[in-house]
C-alpha cells in the first residue's frame, strides 16, 4: 500500500525495493528463456517446433530456422531495472495510482476487450479501451515485460537492446527508452 508511506523518499525507497526483487526473478526467468533458445539445434525437429511456437507467441512471422532463432534472441531478453523502475513509476504515480490501487496496473497497460479492467475516468476520445486488471503487482511486470518483447511498436527497443548485446555493452536503460516513443500518449 504505497499511498500509506509517507510522500518523497520513503515511497520512492519503498516502491524500487519492492519491484527491484521482483525486476530481477522476471528478468532472471526471461534469461533462462533466452538460454534454452541459445541452446537449440535447428537441425533437429523438436527444437524447430518449439521455436515456431514461440515465434508465435513473440508475434514473430516463422521463416528459416535460423533466422527466427535469431529473431527471438532479438525478443526475448531482459529490460535494465532502471527502465522498469522508472516506467512503473511514472505510470503507477510511485503505485498510488487508481489502477495501481485497484487494478495492479503499474505499467498503465491497456485492454480492448469490455470487462477486462477498469474504465478511466476520462478516456481519450476515439479510444474504446479500458486499463487492464492484474491478480498481482508481479502478474502485471511479467505482463509489461511481455508486451516491451512482443508488441510490434516496440520494435526499435529491441533493436537497440540487439545491437548493445551484439557489442558486448551493459545494457542502459536511457539509451533502451528511446524505443518506447509509443508506449504512452505522451510520448
Amino acid at each position: 500500500d504505497f499511498v500509506s508511506i509517507p510522500v518523497g523518499d520513503p515511497r520512492k525507497t519503498a516502491f524500487y525495493n519492492y519491484f527491484s526483487l521482483i525486476i530481477e526473478k522476471e528478468n532472471q526467468r526471461i534469461l533462462n528463456l533466452r538460454d534454452k533458445i541459445l541452446n537449440m539445434n535447428t537441425d533437429e525437429d523438436l527444437a524447430v517446433n518449439a521455436l515456431q511456437t514461440l515465434g508465435k507467441r513473440y508475434r514473430i512471422k516463422s521463416g528459416d530456422p535460423s533466422e527466427l532463432k535469431t529473431s527471438l534472441l532479438q525478443n526475448v531478453d531482459q529490460l535494465p531495472a532502471s527502465l522498469v523502475l522508472a516506467q512503473g513509476a511514472i505510470e503507477s504515480a510511485w503505485g498510488t495510482s487508481r489502477f495501481a490501487r485497484v487494478a495492479h496496473n503499474y505499467f498503465g497497460q491497456w485492454c480492448y476487450t469490455k470487462n477486462c479492467g477498469v474504465i478511466p475516468a476520462d478516456p481519450r476520445e476515439g479510444k474504446h479501451y479500458e486499463v487492464q486488471r492484474f491478480n498481482s503487482p508481479g502478474i502485471s511486470l511479467r505482463s509489461y515485460l511481455f508486451n516491451i518483447n512482443s508488441n510490434p511498436a516496440y520494435a526499435e527497443l529491441r533493436r537497440i537492446r540487439f545491437d548493445q548485446r551484439n557489442k558486448k555493452e551493459s545494457l542502459s536503460g536511457c539509451y533502451l527508452a528511446e524505443g518506447l516513443q509509443g508506449f504512452s500518449g505522451e510520448g
